[in-house]
């Protein structure tokens, strides 16, 4: 009795936390859950520095201007944290993410980083100095990748 009794509330108690997690939040709120769900360091620009204005964090935005569109159509995300402000991801602000904790795991606890993750989550790129737009989308995470279906049509169209 007291098995079945345990049972039935676990499975209230779960069919409410799924209910809770599907209602849509309040208007006016942002959809961080679409966000959160979606966070991933794959594919990412990390750009880290003390203060937003400062002179090389102006000059890496500058010099990744030209290419933020391509990244962007690759699937890339780009983060932005500036000392204690809200970190940005693609320009919208994140007041989730810990943008000290997120300094710490990519070891830019101060002064200038830009870090990229590949497709794969793999950091390929890790500079204290501002980085040419060229050297991101050259990694290799921007060319295509061909599996074995695009290799089998090749072979039959041959």
């Amino acid at each position: 009795m007291v098995i079945v009794l345990s049972a039935a509330i676990a499975l209230v108690l779960g069919l409410f936390a799924a209910v809770a997690y599907l209602v849509d939040e309040p208007a006016g709120c942002p959809a961080s859950r679409e966000v959160k769900s979606g966070f991933s360091m794959r594919h990412m620009v990390v750009l880290v520095g003390d203060r937003e204005n400062d002179d090389i964090c102006r000059a890496q935005r500058r010099r990744l201007k030209p290419v933020v569109d391509a990244l962007r159509a690759e699937g890339a995300s780009i983060a932005e944290v500036y000392g204690d402000a809200t970190p940005r991801v693609n320009g919208v602000a994140v007041d989730w993410l810990d943008g000290e904790l997120l300094r710490a795991v990519i070891g830019a606890e101060d002064g200038f980083r830009l870090v990229y993750f590949d497709k794969f989550g793999r950091q390929t790129v890790d500079a204290a100095r501002p980085v040419a737009a060229g050297t991101l989308v050259a990694q290799p995470a921007f060319r295509p990748v061909r599996s074995a279906n695009d290799e089998f049509a090749a072979a039959q169209a041959a």
